[in-house]
């Protein structure tokens, strides 16, 4: 797997009334991903490496939502974000009282954004919203197996 080091590289956003951070993913249906930003931060220490190993369901997968943006909803959610810039990074870390640096922090959200598009591709190829967030770089127990 590779992660761009660089937050200029995604569309990623800060929707300061929900906390949320929004990332968009390209393709035929154009989705938008969220994530609290408590949620990123708190995760950085099981997820900094990227997939898990094991039947479960990655942390990303557990605390990302994705919306569609044909919603009326997440229009209006995506108009009163801003982009996510290096002076929003520090504003974050420091509104949240993070010990990651804000450099830590754009890797973290990078390697969220690098989650949300494997998930879109899966999203774009037909699978269920429920089961791609699921599975996308964890591993579910096989039809038939023993937990």
């Amino acid at each position: 797997m590779e992660t761009s080091a660089n937050l200029t590289d995604h569309p990623l956003f800060f929707h300061a009334p929900s906390e949320r951070l929004l990332y968009l993913a390209a393709g035929p249906c154009h989705c938008v991903f969220t994530i609290t930003a408590a949620a990123l931060l708190t995760t950085e220490a099981v997820v900094r490496h990227g997939p898990v190993a094991g039947q479960t369901t990655h942390p990303f997968g557990r605390s990302t939502a994705v919306a569609s943006l044909a919603e009326d909803g997440t229009r209006r959610g995506l108009a009163e974000a801003t982009a996510m810039t290096s002076e929003a990074l520090e504003s974050l870390c420091a509104d949240f009282g993070a010990v990651l640096t804000p450099s830590a922090l754009e890797s973290m959200m990078t390697l969220w954004a690098d989650f949300c598009d494997a998930v879109a591709e899966r999203l774009h190829d037909g699978e269920a919203r429920s089961t791609a967030l699921a599975t996308t770089w964890g591993s579910a127990p096989c039809e038939g197996t023993a937990p």
